[in-house]
């Protein structure tokens, strides 16, 4: 049998160059959007977590990694990282810096890391706010308040208990499964805002200072009556939100119509919810000005929801901005705005690869 490359050569030089097709597009955006790989997974393997310091520096954090990363060469792509801290070791689920101290998740506690001389590294150990549980539906996203206080989402597994009850004002006396923790600034003391999450990953405030999370569905009662898909909360401070056991193997949630549960303001069906930010800047065009933004780790998906107040909250409808068109791995855990309106999306997570991806 004759070799066909040379006859398989010449055919490819003599057609028209309109017919070899270009590799699609690897993310779905909406028209006028661009996507760029920020940060590759040489500079931050298996990333749980993401936040901004306060310079604007991306900052991720994986497995005993608390890693910034720099693009000295001002191109708009990162090409060095320097190691904040190799604390906690578990990784962080959640992180927020307070200055150059940055408060983070991590080795069953919410803990401060300080940098008391602003040299990037945080210095020795760290001080321990109080201990919970890190597991998969633990101790998660953590952000700073309006108020300068911390506030953290916990899942049905974290370990709440009377114990995180420091304070009179404290609505919630008796924590029943995930909840939301907000901490003094000095970490001394803490309340329990809310309860009955299942396992939401992260939490953010809009500009009128309303608290949204999306909670996790129990997947494995998919089709079954009292199934209940991701949800997005405007969280109620002092009522439940219809979660009602521990763990993940099981499930059981409030109907949606019981009157004393939150309402959902939207649902996005089965999936696995992580990072959740507020857009509060300029840049996007205005429809996306104050709303929410949400990731999902099992499809590959960045949700949109415009919000639309309505009484004493919100009118909600979920859109997909962003996809992968199914060649690029993309399993995406947090995301930020960045200082000049840029949308910041980390990848990662089970041992995964690790990856930013920035959207103009």
């Amino acid at each position: 049998m004759h070799n066909p490359t040379p006859l398989l050569l010449a055919t490819l030089l003599i057609l028209p160059t309109a017919t070899l097709a270009a590799d699609p597009p690897p993310f779905k955006v909406p028209p006028g959007f661009k996507v760029t790989h920020y940060a590759t997974d040489t500079l931050a393997h298996n990333i749980y977590s993401m936040t901004l310091d306060a310079h604007g520096r991306v900052v991720v954090a994986g497995p005993g990694y608390v890693k910034t990363l720099h693009d000295t060469d001002n191109d708009g792509i990162a090409d060095k990282a320097t190691l904040f801290s190799s604390i906690p070791r578990s990784g962080a689920h959640g992180m927020v810096f307070d200055g150059p101290n940055l408060i983070a998740t991590g080795d069953n506690s919410v803990m401060r890391l300080s940098d008391a001389n602003n040299d990037g590294k945080a210095d020795g150990q760290p001080t321990i706010f109080t201990k919970l549980r890190h597991p998969e539906h633990g101790a998660n996203g953590i952000i700073k308040g309006p108020d300068g206080a911390f506030y953290l989402i916990c899942g049905n597994d974290a370990g709440t208990s009377t114990k995180h009850v420091t304070l009179p004002t404290s609505p919630i006396k008796n924590p029943s499964m995930g909840t939301v923790i907000r901490f003094t600034p000095d970490g001394k003391k803490s309340e329990v805002l809310a309860h009955g999450f299942r396992n939401p990953y992260d939490l953010t405030f809009n500009a009128q200072g309303h608290l949204f999370t999306v909670d996790a569905d129990g997947e494995r009662d998919h089709h079954l009556p009292w199934y209940a898909p991701n949800r997005l909360f405007d969280i109620g401070i002092g009522l439940h939100h219809g979660w009602v056991i521990k763990g993940w193997k099981r499930s059981w949630n409030r109907p949606a119509y019981f009157f004393d549960s939150m309402p959902r303001l939207a649902e996005t069906g089965r999936g696995s919810p992580t990072g959740l930010a507020t857009y509060q800047h300029n840049t996007f065009p205005k429809k996306y000005h104050n709303g929410v933004f949400s990731l999902c780790w099992t499809l590959g998906k960045v949700y949109f929801f415009p919000m639309t107040p309505h009484q004493s909250s919100y009118k909600a409808k979920v859109e997909t901005f962003m996809q992968t068109t199914g060649h690029v791995g993309f399993a995406p855990v947090d995301l930020a705005v960045g200082k000049q309106g840029e949308l910041y999306i980390a990848i990662g997570g089970r041992g995964t690869q690790g990856s930013v991806y920035k959207v103009t």
